[in-house]
């Protein structure tokens, strides 16, 4: 195995390299992965990984009950490097491990993005082949691990059921929809295709709005996957901290932190902190308050009256 090869493979930000024998590799960064964990196949997990152990590669991170039954696919550890310094980006790299992907000659292996690759008519993600995949047709939406042939939809290696290929379509990182069904990360919503929408954040000093985790239809609020059944539709509208990724949702009378009914908030008065409102603030980590209280995270402590009267002349 040639270091070098993995070196370049890590700053090409390509998980997939060969050797000269034409085996095929799949590179994790570290143990627990974005693209899944590896779980020991006889022992228990947490334990450090041996060169040459046999593990399950994971695309949850967690034990599932398909682990259990030893459905999941193995992967065979081949090396381990120790961290890797960058001198072109200045950073560290953890250490990376090399994983076998068994039967996969490097010749008949296509290259399909940064996550999949082809190998005669199967598809792979990851170390994991999607088995029903129509390779002529099959395609990937870029920057996800979401794709589709002319039969069905996947995210990773798993169908997503009901999905029609020919409709289906990514409106957020976290929401997808087709012309009939609406889903958080791959689970089916009970909600209305035709008026389903992602709310943006409006995020405190910035112009620009972004994608949040709330969402409606004609019907409900959703925060993920969730119904927020005290929102008001008409006035819902989604806050983001500018000194924190924290959401609020507020309407005319309540506020929401992530899918939580503040009971004691008021709405009338309810902001997100500026930058300038952190020099007002005497508590460091505060995102949000209103006329009693400010708030971390959700959690409500006292305002001071002198913050009361900077706050609110």
């Amino acid at each position: 195995m040639n270091t070098q090869d993995l070196l370049v493979c890590m700053v090409a930000n390509m998980p997939y390299y060969t050797d000269n024998e034409e085996n095929v590799y799949y590179v994790l960064t570290s143990v627990n992965h974005p693209s899944g964990s590896l779980v020991p196949v006889k022992s228990a997990a947490g334990e450090l990984l041996e060169i040459g152990g046999v593990f399950k590669f994971d695309p949850s991170g967690l034990f599932s009950e398909e682990d259990k039954k030893g459905l999941l696919p193995k992967a065979y550890i081949v090396e381990q490097l120790p961290a890797i310094r960058d001198l072109r980006l200045g950073s560290h790299y953890p250490p990376m491990i090399a994983i076998r992907m068994e039967g996969l000659k490097s010749s008949k292996v296509k290259i399909l993005s940064v996550e999949y690759v082809s190998y005669e008519n199967r598809v792979f993600v990851s170390t994991l082949s999607i088995d029903c995949a129509d390779t002529d047709t099959f395609f990937i939406y870029p920057e996800s691990l979401y794709s589709k042939d002319k039969n069905q939809v996947y995210y990773r290696d798993k169908t997503i059921k009901k999905a029609n290929p020919e409709t289906f379509q990514i409106i957020s990182p976290q929401f997808q929809k087709d012309d009939e069904h609406v889903w958080y990360m791959g689970s089916l919503l009970c909600a209305d295709s035709n008026t389903f929408r992602v709310f943006t954040c409006e995020r405190a000093e910035h112009p620009e709005k972004r994608m949040s985790l709330y969402a409606c239809d004609k019907n409900h609020v959703f925060y993920q996957y969730l119904i927020l059944d005290d929102a008001d539709l008409k006035t819902f509208r989604v806050l983001k901290s500018a000194i924190s990724d924290e959401l609020y949702g507020i309407d005319e009378r309540r506020v929401f932190y992530h899918h939580m009914y503040l009971e004691y908030a008021d709405a009338k008065t309810f902001r997100v902190v500026t930058e300038n409102d952190r020099l007002r603030i005497d508590h460091p980590d505060a995102d949000a308050y209103d006329i009693n209280y400010k708030y971390t995270c959700g959690n409500r402590i006292p305002l001071t009256e002198k913050e009361k009267q900077v706050l609110f002349l």
